[in-house]
């Protein structure tokens, strides 16, 4: 079955699971930089490694996060 997930929980998992998470770690691994005047928008897609611990063991995630800014 498929969970939904809302928008508070969501903003619940990243500040309990990630932000709280003192050993956190962000590796950038390669950014791509898009910007376009007429519509007044930067994009900045990115390859990320994200290590942490988890109970007491080191944990390694890949990701791939865009991040879209608009005027």
């Amino acid at each position: 079955m498929h969970e939904d997930i809302t928008i508070a929980r969501a903003r619940t998992d990243l500040e309990s699971k990630w932000l709280a998470n003192t050993g956190l770690r962000c590796r950038i691994d390669s950014l791509r930089k898009r910007s376009s005047h007429k519509l007044g928008t930067v994009v900045v897609r990115g390859h990320y490694t994200f290590t942490f611990l988890l109970d007491g063991a080191q944990t390694v995630v890949p990701a791939r996060l865009p991040f879209a800014l608009r005027k």
